[in-house]
């Protein structure tokens, strides 16, 4: 799935892209690699984006793709985060390798205590850290391939939000509190592991609420930015049933506590906020019964805004600025033929539908629905099967 720059788009998680408006034009552009692109990511500057293949790094824009560092470590590159003057990849191994945006090597730091297929990282002033399947969260100095610190949980490995089982940690960085994760049924602040308090902190065991499970990443929201929304599973009060709910906590600089939640009828495994909008989406199949849909909430009170019900998944995360929301759905086919995508744009404040911009070519697959921003005046989306990334723009 590819992956948000931590450069401006991804630091508290809420997938916030530009207010560029209604894209209505497509244009696309074949990159020479033969398999899946692995993950994309905005690097400003010099290029316009950064996307990895296999072992390969390409760097380009609309116009011009050219690549700028093959990697010889074991492992494709599952994960790129850049920052304004270097770009860091992690591979399915576990190794990192640090590049100018040159594409010439800065560092190298191999680490098999990761497992196969570490889990999602994100860069924080100078740290990048990185999340290992099976051993908690580890620190590296982006300056060079200093270990700085690690910590693991007591509950083990985050429930995923894929659909393929795959556990993880959600990670994300607030200025204010450093570093939040979640992990199983707890949620944790590190708490600045480097400085006066080393160590980590569990702001509230379960919840009081021994069945909760978290299950989307976790998405500072509020008008200041104060408080935490994630989706989650637990039992319905008074019922032996588990129900999936949206909650929003606040006093997130110590205990947390619950303002309020709602009940889905999907899986709310993609949490995204503006600040005082939160977006939830998600899917559910069970027994060929599909709930899919996309929830909009004030982030601090208790109002529903809208709703948005859809007969397909919806399997990315939606992206949102001040007055948009962002998705695609994916049309597909059993037949050995492309299977249409569409691109929809939602009035942020009604749900209603904006724009309705096709996308083909995505055969047996999805089309990834994370808008990445193209500069100021467009998106790029990466075909999910193939080296295809789409550039849309109003």
């Amino acid at each position: 799935m590819p992956q948000y720059s931590s450069f401006d788009f991804r630091m508290d998680g809420s997938r916030f892209v530009p207010n560029i408006g209604v894209p209505v034009q497509v244009t696309t552009a074949t990159l020479g690699y033969n398999g899946s692109l692995s993950s994309l990511t905005y690097s400003g500057g010099r290029s316009q984006y950064l996307v990895a293949g296999g072992n390969e790094i390409f760097s380009g824009s609309e116009k011009q793709t050219e690549i700028i560092a093959s990697s010889r470590t074991k492992g494709d590159i599952t994960s790129i985060l850049s920052d304004l003057s270097r770009f860091f990849v992690i591979h399915s191994t576990g190794s990192i390798e640090a590049f100018d945006k040159a594409g010439k090597l800065l560092w190298k730091h191999e680490d098999t205590a990761f497992g196969v297929n570490p889990g999602n990282a994100i860069l924080a002033d100078t740290e990048l850290i990185v999340a290992g399947q099976n051993t908690g969260v580890v620190n590296y100095e982006t300056t060079g391939s200093n270990f700085l610190e690690s910590f693991s949980t007591s509950s083990g490995a985050m429930i995923s939000v894929s659909t393929d089982g795959a556990p993880y940690y959600s990670i994300i960085f607030d200025p204010k509190t450093h570093h939040i994760l979640a992990a199983s049924d707890s949620v944790i602040n590190t708490h600045n592991m480097l400085g006066e308090c080393s160590g980590y902190q569990v702001f509230q065991k379960r919840f009081n609420n021994p069945e909760l499970r978290i299950i989307s990443n976790l998405c500072l929201c509020g008008k200041n930015k104060d408080k935490l929304a994630f989706g989650y599973l637990a039992m319905k009060p008074g019922s032996d049933e588990r129900a999936m709910y949206v909650g929003v906590f606040s006093n997130i600089s110590g205990r947390l506590k619950q303002e309020y939640s709602h009940e889905v009828p999907y899986l709310p495994i993609n949490i995204a906020s503006n600040g005082p909008v939160i977006l939830s989406s998600g899917f559910r199949d069970s027994g060929g019964d599909l709930e899919s849909g996309i929830d909009a909430f004030y982030a601090d009170d208790t109002t529903k805004l809208w709703q948005r019900r859809f007969t397909y998944p919806v399997i990315m995360p939606v992206a949102i600025n001040e007055k948009y929301a962002y998705f695609t759905l994916t049309f597909s086919t059993q037949t050995a033929v492309p299977a249409q995508s569409i691109f929809y744009t939602l009035d942020l404040s009604t749900g209603k539908a904006l724009g309705e911009l096709a996308i083909t070519g995505a055969q047996h697959g999805f089309a990834s629905g994370i808008p990445m921003p193209l500069g100021e005046m467009g998106f790029m989306l990466v075909d999910a099967s193939r080296p295809v990334i789409y550039f849309l723009k109003p």
